[in-house]
């Protein structure tokens, strides 16, 4: 996760913004997954045609989500969303 984040979120004193820290850092994980899927995929995601390379891409980050156990992340994003929804 970048420090960025972190910094900015940890400089308030609020429940909702140090729930937001660890959330960013399952983020940026699992955007850096779809990346490595990716990297790994590149050669066959560059031979798919041009005109289907978008549904490749995306066929391949549904592969590569479906990798992972995201049910503790999805719990703490719905925690999250009806924390910021009912305030």
């Amino acid at each position: 996760m970048s420090s960025s984040h972190q910094t900015h979120l940890l400089a308030h004193d609020d429940p909702t913004d140090r729930e937001l820290v660890p959330l960013l850092g399952q983020l940026d994980d699992l955007l850096d997954r779809l990346g490595a899927a990716e990297a790994t995929w590149s050669d066959w995601l560059a031979a798919v045609d041009p005109g289907y390379r978008a549904s490749a891409r995306n066929i391949l980050h549904y592969w590569a989500i479906r990798q992972a156990d995201l049910r503790d992340l999805q719990a703490r994003l719905a925690a999250l969303w009806a924390v910021v929804v009912g305030s």
